[in-house]
């Protein structure tokens, strides 16, 4: 009645037990080795079989995966001195072909340090270019610290939403402030173009300052509209025409102040300090916060154009990590460009036998992961405190569905390849374990006795 697994006992499999009247002649034991194998066999065979068939149906009906294109880059970074730019597509990274996110992600962390060419698309054309990845020490998923390379870029897309921090600059003195949403930007006579995000209107208005349009309007989401002379602009600026008129992204522009920040902090605040870190840009503050474990920090914001330094409260929260259980703190806000995902690409098989095929791969891919994984368990490279049980797998299973069916059940598949494995480990209580002896038998042609397998089972509960 206790949904933590199941045991089934094969009848007459222990030597010497009471068989009923009904089940003479059909014990286990009496069955041929081949048989008996392929009994023990049928439950991990049908836990890699389930992963098979749900990675199957998952590509059937579409996996989306994060597309290789550029969505931010960070001013000074070595993605910035190698000349990426935003909405470039990464084509090629080391000679080595790239179609998703993950591709870059994964190859750029491979080299740090290192000297890498790569291929971008542009405009539709090909451009060669050349990343020095910076080297950080950082943790893996399971905790162990290692060397890998940082390059400065972002999938997510920094949103039209801006901020005026300085009460001189242009952008404050034609009517701008810091929240404005914009919308759509017409330049001259011309027809207004939607806009979505920041970098997008930053080019725009770049290409119109150098073809000489006189001005540009701005369309907000509130529905006003602000006109900006284009010759006010730098068509030269490295950082782009906004910067030039004192226009900033949102990424640090705070909102939504929890309760028991809201005595100290408003919407529209700029942050620029935390503790001891100024900040030039919303990646610098998430690398000091992702993991930090004081309940309090001092904040330098800047409100109505003036700096304001505060001593704000975090909020509690307990998370798992490698090591085990522990509180970190989190900002009691969001902020106001909270970084946009991009659609995604859809991989998908045109018929069924793509589709299994796909299915059969990722779970022989995925058993390779976590046969490395115990692999680094067993020689201590990896603590113990990774492991999960029940209660745990609940825990996961209840955060995959808000994340979406897809994530849902590609967590079942991967539980369910982990459960095939652990169970053909040569372990007695393992299937595995019966299919070692069973082997034994096969080879010996006779079977095995009593004694052997009693001391090879107290063996494997010891």
């Amino acid at each position: 009645w206790i949904p933590l697994g199941g045991y089934v006992k094969f009848v007459g499999a222990i030597p010497g037990e009471e068989i009923p009247d009904h089940l003479q002649g059909k014990e286990f034991n009496r069955a041929p080795v081949w048989k008996r194998v392929l009994t023990v066999a049928a439950g991990p065979a049908a836990n890699l079989l389930l992963a098979v068939v749900v990675y199957s149906a998952l590509s059937f009906q579409g996996i989306p995966r994060a597309p290789a294109v550029i969505g931010e880059v960070v001013p000074g970074s070595p993605a910035y001195q190698a000349g990426i730019q935003y909405d470039d597509k990464v084509v090629e990274i080391a000679g080595e072909e790239v179609t998703v996110w993950s591709d870059i992600r994964r190859l750029i962390s491979a080299r740090p340090g290192q000297e890498t060419p790569l291929v971008v698309e542009r405009l539709g054309q090909r451009v060669n270019l050349t990343l020095t990845p910076d080297v950080r020490t950082g943790k893996d998923f399971l905790g162990r610290e290692r060397k890998e390379g940082r390059a400065g870029i972002a999938l997510n897309r920094v949103p039209s939403v801006i901020a005026v921090t300085d009460d001189n600059s242009v952008g404050a003195k034609v009517g701008l402030k810091t929240g404005d949403h914009i919308t759509a930007l017409k330049v001259d006579d011309g027809e207004p173009t939607p806009i979505k995000y920041l970098p997008q209107l930053d080019r725009m208005l770049q290409k119109a300052k150098e073809q000489g349009a006189a001005q540009a309007q701005l369309t907000l989401k509130s529905g006003q509209t602000v006109t900006i002379p284009m010759d006010d602009g730098a068509a030269t600026d490295n950082d782009g025409f906004l910067a030039s008129i004192g226009v900033n992204n949102a990424q640090l522009a705070i909102a939504e102040v929890g309760e028991g920040a809201k005595a100290l902090l408003q919407d529209g605040d700029y942050l620029v300090q935390f503790n001891d870190l100024k900040l030039s840009n919303y990646y610098d503050l998430y690398e000091k916060v992702v993991d930090f474990k004081e309940p309090k920090a001092d904040l330098t914001v800047i409100r109505n154009f003036e700096l304001t330094e505060l001593e704000v409260p975090l909020d509690p929260v307990d998370v798992q990590r490698p090591e085990g259980r522990v509180t970190i703190y989190r900002l009691p806000f969001g902020f106001m460009g909270e970084p946009i995902q991009p659609d995604p690409l859809i991989e998908k098989a045109d018929n069924i036998f793509g589709a299994i095929a796909f299915g059969t791969v990722e779970t022989v891919r995925q058993s390779g992961w976590l046969l490395n994984i115990i692999k680094h368990l067993f020689l201590g490279d990896i603590p113990l405190k990774v492991l999960g049980g029940p209660i745990s797998i609940a825990k996961q299973a209840s955060d995959s569905v808000k994340r979406g069916f897809t994530v849902f059940f590609a967590n079942m598949a991967l539980i369910s390849i982990n459960l095939g494995l652990i169970n053909l480990f040569p372990i007695p209580v393992l299937d595995g374990g019966q299919l070692m002896l069973l082997s034994a038998e096969a080879v010996r042609r006779r079977p095995l006795q009593e004694s052997s397998i009693e001391n090879f089972q107290k063996l494997g509960f010891a």
